[in-house]
């Protein structure tokens, strides 16, 4: 289907006094993927940066968080997990397994003095 010069997809003008939603410079843009799941993207500091979630409602909550953690310069919230923080919730789940106290005693050991919770 070609869209026509008018604008529409289907070849009608939009309603006179009306115009396409747009959103205003600097909000970010909120779009559907091919697989469903919705992106909400912003340039914040030069950088540009995506958030994902399921529905819109979800991608245009965490654009908003994003922009209110930055009008309030804090750091952007992030729902990745650090290798750090996944490190330490492995140790945590040893003492319930097969293994010695002092092999759960070292592990604990070397992930606190080797891996930092941010990385």
């Amino acid at each position: 289907m070609n869209a026509s010069p008018t604008g529409g997809a289907n070849g009608r003008k939009a309603p006179k006094g009306t115009s396409p939603k747009r959103r205003a410079r600097g909000e970010g843009s909120l779009f559907q993927r091919d697989d469903g799941r919705w992106v909400a993207r912003v340039r914040i500091d030069g950088h540009r940066r995506e958030f994902h979630g399921r529905t819109q409602a979800d991608a245009l909550a965490l654009l908003k968080a994003a922009t209110r953690a930055v009008e309030e310069s804090r750091p952007i919230p992030s729902t990745r997990l650090t290798l750090g923080a996944y490190l330490q919730a492995w140790v945590a789940s040893l003492p319930s397994s097969n293994l010695k106290p002092a092999t759960v005693d070292y592990y604990d050991r070397y992930v606190r003095t080797h891996v930092p919770v941010s990385y």
